[in-house]
């Protein structure tokens, strides 16, 4: 059977075209342009077409304005979405959203506050990270009211609850900050480490009595190892308090004034005792100290000139 041919031969004027037409308003036209490039026509401008070039765009799919939403270029890269916007980007193996240069295997790019969203109605969503020795999930958790969660070995090892308090080991905390061990054996649950003396470890403060970041309680630990707390801002005072429900002990104020037993030490050390029955404020000394060598005692030291006075055992 003899081999067939179907040709288009140049036209008289114009370029070479085959029209299908579906009604009488519209039609489609596949036109060999005189660069060899194929275009399909439609009322509108082209549809799509394919370039005979091996460089710069190679085909190309375009809207009814005729501007590329598909384009396909000869450096590997395929270009997807609103004409100008890289929409959608593949380049080799990395893929850009909102950037025609993308970085990593998928790079996301955007000028408006939402990136990324990943929605479930039915599980939880969630992001799932595979390494040689373990896998990270990143979820909201539907059955504790959407917390975020961070999980590894089945376990969740840290929780930001939706009312913003965090844990870390335990998956319901009840403070802002939550640590648990969880039964491990390491022996400290939190570690702050400073550069130097200069900042603090660690500041609590209040706002009502002051605003200043680093006014407050202070922790720090000075280059020389010398642990130092600070109840630090004007008018700031340190007390310890003890028992099931606390009351105070200790209270320093200021000006260096410790009491025991008074929040309001008139003196360097101010001891007081109000409960009846009870004689004893302080007890010094030690039931192995000898009596008869006076080993032990107070010793109350006078200005130059004068004499100290020693209360022995």
């Amino acid at each position: 059977m003899a081999t067939k041919d179907i040709r288009i031969f140049t036209r008289p004027t114009g370029n070479p075209t085959i029209q299908l037409s579906g009604s009488a308003y519209s039609s489609i036209a596949l036109e060999v342009l005189e660069s060899g490039s194929v275009s399909f026509q439609g009322t509108s401008g082209s549809l799509f077409s394919i370039s005979d070039s091996l460089s710069g765009s190679l085909m190309s799919v375009n809207d009814i304005s005729g501007l590329p939403i598909l384009e396909v270029f000869d450096d590997d890269r395929v270009v997807m979405g609103s004409f100008g916007q890289n929409t959608l980007v593949v380049t080799g193996s990395l893929v850009g959203i909102g950037t025609d240069v993308p970085a990593n295997n998928l790079h996301l790019y955007s000028t408006s506050t939402t990136g990324l969203t990943i929605e479930s109605t039915t599980a939880d969503p969630q992001i799932h990270l595979i390494s040689t020795t373990d896998d990270w999930y990143v979820y909201a958790d539907q059955s504790q009211a959407a917390n975020f969660v961070i999980q590894s070995e089945g376990n969740p090892r840290f929780v930001i609850e939706t009312g913003g308090d965090i844990g870390i080991g335990v998956t319901n905390p009840n403070a802002r900050l939550e640590i648990e061990d969880g039964g491990t054996a390491q022996t400290q649950l939190l570690k702050i480490t400073q550069d130097d003396a200069n900042p603090y470890g660690l500041v609590i403060g209040n706002d009502t009595f002051s605003t200043i970041d680093y006014e407050g309680f202070g922790v720090v630990v000075g280059n020389t190892g010398l642990s130092t707390i600070d109840s630090r801002g004007t008018g700031a005072a340190l007390a310890i308090r003890v028992g099931a429900t606390p009351t105070e002990a200790v209270r320093i104020l200021t000006g260096g004034n410790v009491g025991i037993g008074t929040n309001n030490p008139g003196t360097k050390l101010d001891v007081r005792d109000d409960s009846t029955g009870t004689t004893t404020f302080a007890q010094f000394g030690s039931t192995t100290i000898s009596s008869s060598t006076r080993e032990g005692g107070i010793k109350i030291l006078a200005s130059a000139g004068s004499v100290d006075h020693t209360v022995g055992i």
